[in-house]
C-alpha cells in the first residue's frame, strides 16, 4: 500500500475514534468502497459496500449500503444487477429516504439504458408517489422534458397538477410553470400572482420568481406602475439577521434594479430612480451589484449635469469598492476623486461604461 492510501486509509478509520467510538466491520467495508468508487475501481466498490451491508447492525445503514452497492454495480456495467437490487431496496416497507432514492435512481437507470418508456412511466409515477421527496422536481424535470418534445406538456402538467398536491415543493413547481405556459399576457400574470398570494414568503419557493416574472410582463406591456406595485411588493419581504447578513431571496436585488430603471426610463422621475439606486448600495449589503448602484445614481446625477452630486457618490464608491471596475472612471471623471493606493481595479476606464445617454441607467440596472 502506498504511502498516500495508507494515509487515506488511516484517516478514515480515525474518524470513527474522534466521534468517540472504534471503527466497526462494517465502518471498514464501508470505507474500502469509498476508496475504491473514488478510485474507479466500481466493481470493487460494490462488493465492499455489499459486504458492509451485510455487516450492519442498524436498517439505515443496511438500506444506505445496499443503495450505494446497486449504484456502483451500474457503474461498473451489471446494470442488470444494478436494477434488480434498486427495485428489491424500493419495494421495502415502510418507505424511507433510502427506498424513494432507490425508486428513483431505478427509473432513471431505465430511462438511460434502453427502456426509456418503462423508465420515464415509474419517473411520472414516481412524482405523485413522492411529492415531498427532493427527487421528485427532478423527477419532474425528465417526464417534462420529454412531454414537451412530444407536444404534451401542457396536458401532462395539467394532469400531475390534479394529482400532486400544490403545498409540496413539487406542486408549485407544477403550479408556476403552468402559470409560465398561460396566454394571454394577462392571464400569466394573474396566474403569476395568485400563485405568489396563495404561497407568499417565506413559504413559496416561488414566489419572489411568481412576482418579478409578473412585473416584468407588465412592464413590457406598457404598466409600469401596476409594474413597480408588484417589484415593491417583492423588496418589502426582505427579512434581516445581525447574524448572517439577510435571508435574501435571488430575485430581490434585481428587483430592486428594475424599480429604478422603470423610474428613470418611463416614469421619467429621476429623483425617485436615485433614491432607489443608493438605497439598493446602503441596504443590501450582501449584493453583488451595490458598486453597480452607485455608478448609476452617478450618471443620473451627470445627465442633469449635477457634477458636485455625482462626483460625491463616485468618491463613496471608490471608498467603499476600491477593487470595482468603475474606479477608474470615477477618477477620469472626478479629479478630486483619487484612486486608493491598494486598489486591484483596472487601471484604464472602459469606454463602454460611459455610454450615454441611452445606455447611462442600464449599465448598472440590467443583469449581467
Amino acid at each position: 500500500m502506498s504511502i498516500v492510501r495508507a494515509g487515506l486509509a488511516l484517516t478514515a478509520l480515525s474518524l470513527f475514534a474522534c466521534g468517540g467510538r472504534t471503527a466497526t466491520d462494517y465502518d471498514r467495508a464501508f470505507a474500502e468502497g469509498r476508496r475504491a468508487s473514488s478510485s474507479g475501481r466500481f466493481g470493487d466498490a460494490a462488493a465492499a459496500f455489499s459486504r458492509s451491508a451485510k455487516l450492519a447492525t442498524k436498517e439505515r445503514d443496511r438500506d444506505h449500503a445496499t443503495l450505494l452497492a446497486a449504484l456502483e454495480k451500474s457503474r461498473a456495467g451489471d446494470v442488470a444487477g444494478a436494477l434488480r437490487d434498486l427495485d428489491a431496496l424500493a419495494a421495502k416497507t415502510p418507505a424511507s429516504s433510502a427506498t424513494e432514492e432507490a425508486a428513483f435512481k431505478a427509473a432513471d437507470l431505465r430511462r438511460k439504458t434502453g427502456s426509456e418508456a418503462a423508465g420515464l412511466a415509474a419517473l411520472d409515477a414516481f412524482v405523485t408517489a413522492h411529492p415531498e421527496s427532493p427527487f421528485a422536481l427532478p423527477a419532474l424535470a425528465h417526464v417534462l422534458r420529454h412531454a414537451d418534445e412530444q407536444k404534451t406538456g401542457d396536458a401532462l402538467l395539467a394532469r400531475l397538477a390534479g394529482k400532486v398536491p400544490e403545498g409540496t415543493g413539487v406542486g408549485q413547481k407544477i403550479a408556476f410553470v403552468r402559470a409560465s405556459r398561460a396566454e394571454p399576457a394577462a392571464e400569466k400574470v394573474r396566474a403569476y400572482v395568485t400563485l405568489a398570494e396563495r404561497y407568499p414568503y417565506p413559504r413559496g419557493p416561488y414566489w419572489d420568481d411568481a412576482l418579478f416574472a409578473a412585473a416584468t410582463i407588465e412592464n413590457d406591456a406598457g404598466h409600469p406602475k401596476e409594474a413597480i406595485a408588484l417589484l415593491t411588493k417583492l423588496v418589502a419581504e426582505r427579512e434581516m439577521s445581525d447574524v448572517i447578513g439577510s435571508y435574501q431571496r435571488p430575485k430581490l436585488t434585481p428587483a430592486k434594479r428594475l424599480i429604478a430603471k422603470i423610474q428613470a426610463e418611463k416614469l421619467h422621475d429621476r429623483d425617485a430612480a436615485r433614491k432607489t439606486l443608493h438605497e439598493l448600495y446602503a441596504t443590501f449589503t450582501t449584493s453583488a451589484d451595490r458598486d453597480d448602484a452607485l455608478w448609476a445614481e452617478a450618471k443620473l446625477f451627470r445627465e442633469d449635469r449635477r457634477e458636485d452630486d455625482a462626483c460625491s457618490v463616485l468618491g463613496t464608491l471608490v471608498a467603499d469598492f476600491p477593487d470595482s471596475r468603475f474606479v477608474p472612471c470615477a477618477t477620469a471623471s472626478c479629479p478630486k476623486v483619487e484612486r486608493p493606493k491598494k486598489s486591484r481595479a483596472p487601471t484604464t476606464c472602459h469606454a463602454y461604461l460611459l455610454r450615454d445617454p441611452a445606455a447611462a441607467v442600464a449599465d448598472g440596472l440590467n443583469d449581467r
